[in-house]
């Protein structure tokens, strides 16, 4: 792999979870945009929204789209208006595949129910906010060449739907068997492992990176959507 593998997508649609497993998948790196900008920010996305407003994170997005698109051999999940600028979306897309990872308002809404780390959810009636977000991006989510919907499925099933994407595009095989030959040479994944491994639903809880409380699997990084 050379090109890069670019998700994005409305928030809690699953993008960091299907990332991680992607990058494990293909031994590459994956980098969630929102979290590399809270660690040089040194400061959480709510707290960037509420000391600088959100022209000044929507800037550190567009240089940070740049710097990523620049290099390669990444699984980048971006944040969820990131790629709303067609400039963004075109830079991206030089150097990577990109694809929109679509999930239906109530589920979005399940998987974000515990979060309170999502500035442009900070509004009495989420769900009204999230369709209203929606209708609002949804002509520049639609401009994404490859749409992939996580709506009950599991991050195994959608990775694959990926992998296969990824080959259609730039003909490497890194799905199906070639894939199951690169998760065996993983440390830990042998065949004994590979017979039980199950396919986790988007929206598990999973441990947190700050702290231990549980948070749904895709609602686990801290960002605008």
């Amino acid at each position: 792999m050379a090109r890069n593998i670019v998700l994005t997508g409305f928030m809690g649609t699953g993008k960091s979870a299907v990332g991680r497993e992607l990058a494990r998948r293909l031994r590459c790196e994956f980098l969630d945009m929102d979290l590399l900008i809270e660690e040089r920010e040194e400061r959480s996305i709510s707290e960037i929204f509420a000391t600088q407003g959100e022209g000044y994170f929507r800037a550190l997005e567009r240089d940070l789209c740049r710097e990523l698109a620049a290099q390669s051999d990444l699984v980048i999940a971006t944040g969820g208006g990131a790629l709303m600028d067609p400039i963004n979306r075109e830079v991206m897309g030089h150097s990577g595949v990109l694809f929109c990872l679509r999930c239906n308002p109530d589920e979005i809404l399940r998987r974000l129910a515990l979060a309170e780390d999502r500035p442009l959810l900070d509004v009495e009636d989420r769900r009204q906010r999230i369709e209203v977000l929606l209708a609002q991006r949804r002509e520049a989510y639609s401009a994404i060449p490859h749409q992939v919907e996580t709506t009950g499925r599991g991050v195994e099933e959608i990775v694959e739907e990926i992998l296969r994407a990824v080959e259609g595009e730039d003909g490497d095989d890194h799905s199906g068997a070639d894939a199951d030959r690169v998760l065996r040479h993983l440390p830990g994944s042998g065949d004994a492992g590979q017979a039980g491994r199950v396919d986790r639903p988007l929206g598990d809880p999973l441990p947190c990176r700050r702290g231990h409380q549980p948070c749904g699997l895709a609602g686990s990084r801290r960002g605008p959507g």
